[in-house]
């Protein structure tokens, strides 16, 4: 008498059959949709996006052409008779806060070009970026527009952005990981991409939207074993509105977040003071010679600016009021004065790789004593007026020809 099979393994049997159908069902309905195998890296704003961004200060239209820069729409294939400049830089290239036509690098074009020779600078800034996105911003999307020139903008905080251990072999863990899933994902690319792509989706959402700022931030707080009565000090220190602002997507979280999550944000980012602030600068520097190296190979000829924070120059930012200021953040009085570490660093540096290199630092001590209003006080962005600001330092350096070859004649 043969044995009877148990009905539980006939019906995970089943189970197990319909998954592996479903999944190969799916697999081949994404193959006729022509879904990638492979999930590409995103490396600019999505295509062709319009949205209206607002903030507890501004409110402007925001959208892209259809290679994901807040740029209009240009052919990629260049004229003879024109130059091109592709700008990268982050919110501050981008333009947080101001409308297309008020930026830096829009009043540039205007002033340079001509109707017989038009002069673009082709805007790639990108919101919450450093220079590993810039880079690979300008490989990706930057190239395609046949660049002459290509003009870095480093903000103050960059270097706080930067991770503070260079890449290494993955653990053992994702290997062994990669040996189970390994078949799975060679029978069902497809399938195994669209569901990286909605978990990274969901993950975003999780990091860029709360609707409890406060409780977010002090569970981040414990898991990482701040005292309570720090966490508590902290909450006690924020603005109400502002919290409400964050809590419907107007204001920026990090700027509350990192007197409690981050306090030396700023003294790393500027004074490059600490271990892992000298680490990063190590790591930020291989990647900005990286970029210049692999530019001049094709043939691009690359400058610098750097564009100052307003804790180097305007001294209202110091004040108790700031929201940075009294959620706790470091800030040193000295900056308003000196040349700063991350200054001499980027000087030395750019003069040692023979690059360009413009410091707006000075500029802005100068235009804050007969100016004001250069950036949204609570925001920290430039307004108009900062970006008109810059601009015209811009424009005097690159006339006087030390920064592109082709430019001083323009």
């Amino acid at each position: 008498m043969r044995p009877r099979i148990k009905p539980v393994l006939v019906n995970s049997l089943v189970c197990v059959i319909s998954i592996v159908v479903a999944i190969s069902i799916a697999e081949g309905v994404l193959r006729l949709l022509s879904y990638p195998k492979e999930r590409p890296l995103q490396t600019s704003h999505p295509s062709d996006f319009q949205e209206t961004r607002e903030n507890v200060e501004f409110l402007y239209d925001f959208s892209t052409n259809s290679q994901g820069l807040r740029y209009r729409e240009v052919p990629l294939e260049k004229a003879p008779d024109s130059r091109r400049i592709f700008v990268v830089g982050d919110s501050f290239t981008e333009g947080q806060g101001v409308r297309m036509g008020e930026r830096f690098t829009d009043i540039l074009e205007d002033s340079f070009s001509r109707p017989d020779r038009p002069v673009l600078f082709i805007n790639g800034g990108l919101s919450g970026t450093d220079p590993i996105q810039y880079g690979r911003l300008f490989f990706d999307k930057g190239l395609k527009y046949h660049p002459d020139a290509l003009l870095v903008c480093i903000f103050a905080n960059d270097l706080a952005g930067m991770p503070d251990i260079a890449p290494t072999r993955r653990p053992a863990t994702t290997r062994n990981k990669d040996r189970l899933l390994g078949p799975a994902r060679s029978a069902w690319p497809r399938v195994f991409t669209a569901v990286a792509t909605m978990r990274a989706r969901r993950e975003l959402g999780h990091r860029t939207a709360t609707s409890d700022f406060v409780a977010d931030v002090s569970r981040e707080a414990e898991r990482r074993a701040i005292p309570q009565k720090r966490i508590a000090a902290w909450k006690h220190s924020l603005p109400d509105d502002l919290v409400a602002a964050v809590n419907r997507g107007a204001f920026t979280g990090s700027i509350l977040s990192n007197g409690l999550l981050y306090p030396e944000y700023w003294t790393d980012s500027i004074d490059v003071f600490s271990t892992t602030a000298q680490t990063k600068w190590v790591i930020m520097t291989k990647v900005l010679s990286e970029i210049v190296d692999q530019a001049r190979n094709d043939g691009v000829e690359v400058a610098f600016v750097f564009v100052p924070s307003y804790f180097q120059y305007d001294p209202e930012s110091h004040e108790a009021s700031n929201p940075t200021v009294r959620a706790g953040t470091l800030v040193k009085r000295r900056w308003l004065s000196e040349e700063t570490q991350i200054e001499k660093r980027l000087a030395s540096w750019t003069k040692q790789s023979n690059v360009p290199f413009l410091d707006l630092t000075p500029t802005f001590r100068r235009a804050i004593e007969h100016e004001h209003d250069l950036n949204w006080k609570l925001d920290g962005h430039w307004t108009p007026k900062g970006h008109r600001v810059a601009a015209q330092a811009m424009m005097e350096w690159l006339s006087s020809g030390r920064a592109f070859s082709f430019i001083g004649s323009s």
